[in-house]
């Protein structure tokens, strides 16, 4: 799973493909419904690793036991020139 902590307009704008947008202030709150994947590896990323670090250890410290955060966040990754999905979960339209 991969976990885009960033506000909603910002994963709408440009994401992941296949991240599911958690604001990083929604994390603690919505840890029960990510408990499938406890066990499972987790990636969490945010604009510039920062806040994805800090989600990290806070995933961990809830029992998450595969967790790991994008070293550079988004901008490392467009800086890579990989692919990232405009709109919500759904959208297929790729952009970069």
């Amino acid at each position: 799973m991969i976990i885009d902590l960033r506000p909603s307009a910002a994963f709408e704008a440009g994401h992941i493909g296949d991240a599911r947008n958690v604001p990083v202030a929604d994390l603690e709150a919505q840890a029960d419904s990510l408990k499938k994947w406890r066990d499972r590896t987790v990636i969490t990323y945010c604009d510039s690793g920062v806040s994805g670090a800090g989600a990290a250890r806070t995933l961990s410290k809830l029992g998450f036991t595969k967790v790991f955060n994008l070293d550079g966040g988004l901008n490392a990754w467009i800086k890579d020139n990989l692919p990232v999905i405009k709109g919500s979960n759904g959208g297929k339209a790729k952009s970069k």
